[in-house]
């Protein structure tokens, strides 16, 4: 079984700000100490040019009914990464105190096994104590699970109105912390979100769905059936993914890309990927009809 594991480590030994416990909720002022500090240059040695001190990013998290996600790990990932542990209100402030370069880092977080996973990459200009303007929502997976197929095997796979066609031969690379749990870590999981709550890159879709094991990444395509939403027969659709490479100078962590083509069946019932097309991890997914 193949899986990564350059985010874990870099998590783990990348930065000088470790992983705090719970914060103080009105953690924004820092005070003439902490702001008093020297901010250190752009970690592994990224181009400075465009950089700017970043002090901290606070903000807060709760799952898609409004309650506070606690206790949960939230990292600003970039060349390096910074984390924090959110609080019993949901609350975190991850301390960076570094030169950032524009474009080069996201926040994420992941509340598996019973909520989502998202990217938010920070804010454009972010500098000094950055507040997040929008709470961080997780939605909550449906009860409908299904465990994916074993390495080199294919079956079709359902949860909820999402089926994956996995190929044979495909196997999978997983976040260790999947990896290491028989029970739970390998279930295909699936959320419907509705237009208030997804990100910016599936506007115009006619269906989102955050997906789990999140970055779950495929060695074949997948191939993606779902319950049509009310379009026409034949109607052409794009599948679009949330990105997930947050480990480069320039990531592109939280964007949108177009990783295959679809079509509405001709009975009208079910929205497929094209014959030999299919997804290639699973983040967020959005169906967005061609014009």
């Amino acid at each position: 079984m193949r899986f990564m594991v350059l985010g874990f480590l870099a998590l783990a030994a990348c930065s000088s700000a470790p992983v705090e416990g719970t914060l103080d909720a009105g953690a924004g002022n820092m005070g003439d100490a902490a702001t008093s500090k020297v901010c250190g240059p752009p970690p592994g040695g990224a181009p400075s040019e465009n950089a700017r001190c970043v002090r901290d990013v606070a903000g807060t998290i709760t799952d898609d009914r409004g309650s506070p996600v606690r206790d949960l790990t939230i990292t600003v990932c970039g060349v390096v990464c910074f984390a924090a542990l959110s609080d019993g209100a949901g609350a975190f402030r991850v301390p960076v105190d570094a030169h950032l370069p524009e474009g080069g880092y996201a926040m994420t977080a992941n509340g598996r096994p019973t909520l989502g996973g998202t990217y938010l990459r920070l804010p454009a200009m972010a500098e000094g104590n950055v507040r997040l303007p929008k709470t961080l929502v997780l939605p909550r997976f449906s009860s409908e699970t299904a465990r994916l197929p074993d390495d080199g095997a294919a079956g079709l796979v359902r949860s909820g109105p999402l089926t994956l066609d996995v190929r044979e031969g495909t196997s999978w690379e997983l976040d260790i912390e999947d990896l290491t749990d028989e029970v739970e870590g390998r279930k295909l999981r699936q959320a419907e979100v509705g237009e208030g709550a997804r990100p910016d890159f599936a506007a115009g879709a006619v269906r989102v769905f955050a997906l789990g094991p999140f970055k779950a990444k495929p060695s074949k395509p997948v191939g993606v059936v779902i319950a049509n939403a009310g379009l026409p027969a034949g109607t052409k659709v794009s599948f679009v993914v949330m990105t997930d490479s947050s480990s480069s100078l320039t990531n592109d962590a939280g964007k949108g890309k177009a990783v295959a083509k679809g079509s509405v069946s001709a009975d009208g019932t079910t929205i497929r990927t094209d014959e030999g097309e299919g997804i290639d991890r699973l983040t967020w997914l959005a169906v967005v009809p061609e014009r």
